[in-house]
């Protein structure tokens, strides 16, 4: 697997994609990343590797939607993990919670950007998607998906070579250049919505963010595109590392995202977001670099 595995997630690719709806789809410090001080994914895949992540978790059903969504911070013990040795891709949820992946797992993605794994142990199936979208970051998007209810407990998470605490601005403003996937559901139908346009920007001096998701989609197995609304989001950037955190409100859902700067002096972010309301819900991932 490892030659596979490095061959696959070293692209560097925006191709997220979301297999949540029913089967269908501390500081700042890692101890285990290779010098320099900010290792890109290219040379980081390479070898073994443990990373903290920052994201979110949820439950994903093909008849509620996206619901129960919660921030995970970084630093709260969320990691992936690759050990070249016996070539094992482990991922680990803040709470302990785990699932190992070897070459035996793999299947394909359906993209040359990323790998994907199934793994069935009774009545549980986990899913992942592993993409690397970003220089310093990398995404995975992890699915424990129920075969007797049809109902995953999902979670995204972002992890890489974070911004260093030392290292993160504490003046000044930035924005970033976004990209915006995931997937949504709305009056029954799910949709694809990677793609959807955003913003993001970030006042250092404050330790505050700031964020918009412009989503649109195109329905499963459907053609043409809906625009499903516009979310605004306000949050904070950890007084002690890289994580940011915040809440995102619109006219048909609300919900929550978190994330954290990576590469030198924030030059790139990642967060995972999940909206959800009444009649429309949706999960995904937001990457962007400075401008």
């Amino acid at each position: 697997m490892k030659q596979s595995h490095a061959s696959k997630v070293s692209v560097l690719a925006f191709g997220l994609a979301l297999a949540g709806c029913g089967g269908g789809g501390n500081s700042g410090v890692i101890s285990t990343l290779p010098s320099p001080a900010y290792p890109t994914m290219a040379s980081v895949v390479n070898g073994s590797y443990d990373l903290q992540t920052a994201g979110v978790a949820y439950t994903a059903s093909a008849t509620t939607g996206f619901t129960n969504g919660s921030g995970e911070a970084f630093g709260s013990d969320g990691r992936i993990v690759y050990n070249a040795t016996s070539d094992t891709f482990t991922l680990i949820a803040p709470g302990g919670v785990s699932q190992s992946f070897t070459a035996v797992n793999l299947v394909d993605s359906g993209s040359p950007t990323t790998v994907a794994f199934v793994k069935n142990v009774g009545s549980t199936q986990d899913q992942v998607v592993v993409t690397v979208p970003l220089t310093y970051a990398m995404v995975t998007v992890w699915n424990r998906l129920d075969i007797n209810t049809n109902v995953s407990a999902s979670r995204i998470q972002i992890g890489g070579s974070p911004t260093q605490a030392n290292h993160v601005p504490r003046s000044g403003s930035a924005t970033y250049a976004v990209q915006v996937g995931g997937a949504a559901r709305a009056g029954g139908t799910t949709y694809n919505i990677a793609g959807s346009s955003g913003t993001f920007s970030a006042n250092f001096a404050n330790n505050t963010v700031q964020t918009s998701l412009n989503l649109s989609g195109t329905p499963s197995g459907g053609a043409g595109s809906a625009s499903l609304g516009t979310f605004n989001g306000t949050g904070t950037i950890s007084a002690s590392g890289p994580g940011i955190s915040g809440t995102l409100t619109g006219p048909s859902a609300s919900g929550v995202f978190s994330g954290s700067f990576f590469g030198p002096s924030a030059v790139e972010v990642g967060y995972g977001y999940v909206l959800t309301g009444a009649a429309f819900s949706a999960a995904g991932v937001v990457i962007g670099t400075k401008q």
